[in-house]
């Protein structure tokens, strides 16, 4: 994801608290925010050096209502980055805690996603109604105990895997999962065309 794009998606889930963040919309949000700061002290100090005061006190009363604007979007992201992590988003709350409450919330910013889904959703920027997953190890046995784990997480989301087969990445396999949500009296939806080209065959 790029800057644009996270500041875009930040915006666009301006008060949405459920789902999930990857990390790079959460950090490109953080340096568009970082580099609206930067910007604002760059053009105080051109200002007050051209003794243009009021281009000033005009330019910070916009920076103010832009921050103010952006405390809701800036917690939402928060949220749903802890929870790419499979983390409650209460555990925002822990930076009340003086310094280790800081450190502790940092490295849950800089966790990798959760493979596939968990108990939050779907994995971001996958649709909900219709996303895959890749599970690989040494062996198929780390790869199926991977799936084992995350269909778990995903049938308490609502979801179920409704196609499943091996592909064969270099040396390594993989295990490409697709999952679907189930709506309550309607049965499964009729899966879609496998999307993957020279697989090795199903599971087998």
């Amino acid at each position: 994801m790029s800057l644009g794009e996270a500041v875009r998606s930040v915006y666009t889930n301006y008060a949405r608290f459920d789902g999930r963040a990857s990390r790079s919309e959460y950090w490109w949000y953080q340096i568009f925010l970082l580099l609206v700061g930067v910007a604002w002290l760059a053009l105080g100090v051109l200002a007050i050096g051209a003794r243009v005061s009021a281009f000033f006190a005009i330019l910070s009363l916009g920076v103010l209502v832009f921050w103010l604007a952006s405390i809701i979007p800036s917690l939402a992201v928060l949220c749903r980055r802890l929870h790419d992590s499979d983390h409650s988003g209460w555990w925002f709350w822990i930076t009340l805690i003086p310094y280790l409450g800081e450190l502790i919330l940092l490295i849950f910013m800089v966790l990798p996603s959760t493979p596939g889904y968990n108990r939050y959703g779907s994995p971001a920027g996958e649709s909900p109604a219709d996303a895959f997953a890749e599970y690989s190890g040494w062996t198929r046995a780390d790869a199926l105990a991977q799936f084992a784990q995350d269909a778990q997480r995903a049938a308490a989301s609502g979801f179920q895997p409704v196609h499943q087969e091996w592909q064969r990445r270099g040396n390594a396999e993989v295990l490409v999962v697709a999952y679907r949500r189930a709506y309550a009296n309607q049965g499964w939806p009729t899966p879609p065309a496998p999307p993957w080209h020279g697989s090795s065959g199903g599971l087998g």
